[in-house]
């Protein structure tokens, strides 16, 4: 694409933005009941208000007409029609120009008379190379500005008017981003508006439990914290803060305290966040998916009508503050159902909601003298069955990891290990932590001393099968219920175990 094909979308878009959100204001202001009707969308049960779908209507003509591109060139394809339009569920192949639009994202903020409402708008292109699909991405603030990036440069730019001079300009944002290193000190969004999403930070105990330290071994505490997120939450990292301004004369820029991370354990939906994780990616934003691994957003907008690439995220202003969050925010794992067939994504508590399973491994290791290694979990961590003894090392699956992987994984995590594992099956688990499918693996140690990692292992000792066994019959309560299930499946397969009495 041509800078000169460039800066047609990136007029088009401001302009369309602005003109569609000043008549948004004119119809509330003017009838307020009918801009917020329901209207049904034609082939779904779905409803949408009104204001939506006229909005929705007006940007695509405007910028068709802006743009100068036909059907045959240019695919629009707004929020609201996501769910009838078919080829938004794969656009590998799409072969046009690609726009995903939501001029009311936030409706019911706009609906109750709040301002974080915005519009945004991703201009991209499936025919291009990796790394160069995204175009240029939009953010408008109504009344405040629009925010927008786009490929040709790594900066952020916003495009408001000037208080003293009246006129529109464009305002680099660069250097906006804090210097904030540590929840301890920082701003945190994350949307909490919806009951699940909200349920979700009040049970996940990692994260609360990381809060409550900072609270006893912070005084003050100086973190804040925001139910608000998305694509009007990562535009405000960017924004310069007073005391970047304080020697301006006539500023350009309205004042803020800045966000410092905005994240969502629980998925959002690519026009949700694409958007504004670009344009704060462009002025120097850490972006992270909650496995710790770079967020793509170019996969998520090839398929932006797939639930299945839903965007779990970390937008932080610092690496090290990105880093801490992911080390206390949960991780996204496989749905699977009853047969162990991936069904989707999502975090342990999203997958315990909605009844279905995920996996974990198992590890059991043995010596020359067929005893087995068993650990006792610390009392006061933050983990699964705390203070219970279980199997030499264990954890889950991560998504679209195999188990034997993941078991080698976890040896070497948990004390350190590279050894070959064996499968030796799998069990079933169901309790008030969900239902879950283990696999048990053995690996043979006769090496150098074990020294486990102690935040997972408080204890640990070598024991004769049977002996635990008989101990795991007379002192249940001292045992996690996976590890008596894994110990039944041992006894029946492992050439290592003594034969079970009859």
């Amino acid at each position: 694409m041509t800078a000169e094909q460039l800066s047609l979308i990136v007029n088009a878009a401001i302009r369309t933005i602005r003109e569609t959100q000043t008549d948004i204001e004119k119809d509330i202001r003017w009838n307020p009941v009918s801009s917020f009707r329901d209207e049904s969308i034609t082939g779904t049960d779905k409803t949408l208000k009104r204001v939506d779908l006229v909005a929705e209507q007006n940007t695509e003509r405007a910028l068709r007409d802006k743009l100068g591109l036909g059907p045959d060139e240019l695919l629009f394809l707004g929020e609201e029609q996501l769910s009838i339009r078919q080829e938004a569920k794969d656009l590998t192949k799409e072969r046009k120009l690609v726009v995903l639009v939501d001029m009311v994202d936030g409706t019911d903020l706009l609906e109750r008379g709040l301002s974080n409402w915005c519009s945004a708008m991703i201009f991209f292109d499936p025919r291009r190379a990796r790394g160069e699909k995204i175009l240029a991405a939009f953010v408008g603030i109504h009344e405040d500005g629009v925010y927008y990036a786009t490929q040709a440069k790594k900066e952020a730019l916003k495009h408001r008017c000037h208080i003293k001079e009246g006129q529109f300009r464009d305002v680099p944002l660069s250097g906006g981003l804090s210097k904030v290193r540590k929840i301890a000190e920082a701003s945190i969004c994350f949307y909490g508006q919806q009951v699940g999403n909200l349920a979700w930070v009040a049970e996940h105990k990692p994260f609360l439990d990381h809060l409550q330290k900072l609270a006893r071994d912070q005084r003050p505490l100086k973190t804040r914290i925001y139910n608000l997120a998305g694509n009007p939450m990562m535009v405000k990292m960017i924004e310069p803060d007073l005391a970047n301004q304080a020697d301006q004369r006539g500023p350009l820029l309205l004042g803020y305290t800045q966000i410092d991370a905005v994240f969502d354990a629980c998925g959002q939906a690519p026009h949700d966040v694409i958007a504004g994780a670009y344009i704060a990616w462009r002025a120097g934003a850490v972006l992270s998916s909650l496995d710790g691994t770079l967020l793509d957003l170019e996969q998520s907008l090839l398929h932006p009508a797939d639930p299945e690439h839903r965007l779990y995220y970390t937008v932080a202003s610092t690496e090290a503050l990105s880093k801490e969050l992911g080390r206390c925010l949960p991780r996204v794992y496989d749905k699977v159902d009853a047969n162990d067939n991936v069904v989707g994504k999502g975090t342990k508590y999203q997958i315990q909601r909605e009844g279905l399973w995920r996996r974990m491994v198992h590890i059991f290791l043995v010596n020359s003298q067929n005893e087995l290694l068993i650990c006792k979990r610390p009392a006061t961590a933050a983990i699964a069955y705390p203070g219970l003894w279980t199997s030499s090392a264990g954890g889950h699956v991560e998504r679209g990891q195999q188990y034997e992987a993941a078991a080698r994984q976890e040896l070497k995590e948990e004390h350190g290990l590279s050894l070959p594992v064996k499968d030796l099956g799998p069990f079933k688990v169901e309790d008030d932590r969900g239902k879950v499918i283990h696999h048990l693996f053995e690996a043979v140690h006769d090496g150098t001393p074990l020294q486990p990692d102690p935040g997972e292992i408080e204890e640990w000792a070598w024991r004769k099968p049977d002996e635990i066994a008989s101990d795991v019959a007379g002192n249940p309560q001292r045992y996690a219920e996976p590890f008596k299930k894994a110990l039944e499946l041992y006894q029946a397969t492992s050439p290592h175990s003594a034969p079970r009495p009859l």
